[in-house]
């Protein structure tokens, strides 16, 4: 029952083995960790071997089946192309690939807790510029796992897996985002030149304006016209 109720505390919906006073007094979950299993992990590396053989093709397969059964998804990409045109956009391939970088390093550190976090926040910060609602994160990773299981390169058991890790990735997503951004600091958005640089520099100015209305006043002194007016 402890390995069961560590998998509830993190990550798991399944309550099953787990008595319900246990489930009571147990500290409250953690949401931003996820455990899998092993054999959870196997499931997910091994089918995440075989799509990266054709990534390339894999990636916009994946996200040609979002925008099919998602119209609103391509509507947020702001791409209005379809066919060969669509694929062969620039910025459609480009969205493409980021997403599988994304899962790249999701299945690269796998109950790396840290990492996770770390995965979470690029993509937060990736929807934020790109403008795009989390929700298309979860439309394209349902597609993902359905396109893995329809193409034989997972199985039903590995599609739980993957499920139950991606599933929670949107919810880290979202906290990472309500978190307040660090607004730049007063001191640097003022004059990025120090009071003591432009004090001196004054100085310099007005020393220098001295010594030129000074060697003005010796030549003047010097020239014939001025020994004339003497005399």
């Amino acid at each position: 029952m402890g390995a069961t109720l560590c998998h509830y505390l993190y990550g798991s919906e399944s309550k099953e083995g787990i008595s319900p006073i246990c489930i009571k007094l147990c500290p409250i979950r953690d949401r931003d960790k996820i455990f899998l299993t092993d054999k959870e992990t196997n499931l997910i590396s091994e089918s995440w071997k075989i799509f990266k053989r054709n990534r390339r093709y894999n990636a916009l397969e994946v996200l040609t089946l979002c925008i099919k059964k998602s119209p609103k998804f391509q509507k947020d990409l702001g791409i209005m192309k379809e066919g060969n045109k669509l694929r062969n956009d620039s910025h459609f391939r480009l969205h493409a690939d980021s997403f599988v970088s994304f899962i790249d390093d999701l299945v690269d550190n796998m109950n790396n807790q840290n990492k996770i976090q770390a995965t979470a926040t690029a993509i937060a910060k990736y929807h934020r510029k790109t403008k795009l609602p989390i929700t298309d994160f979860i439309i394209y990773k349902d597609n993902l796992i359905d396109y893995l299981l329809e193409n034989n390169m997972t199985t039903k058991q590995g599609s739980k897996a993957w499920h139950r890790y991606l599933d929670r990735i949107p919810g880290i997503v979202r906290r990472i985002q309500k978190q307040p951004q660090a607004q730049p600091s007063k001191t640097q958005s003022t004059s990025r030149i120090p009071k003591s640089q432009s004090t001196s520099r004054v100085s310099k100015s007005q020393s220098t304006s001295r010594v030129s209305k000074s060697q003005s006043a010796a030549r003047l002194s010097k020239s014939p016209s001025s020994k004339s007016n003497v005399k």
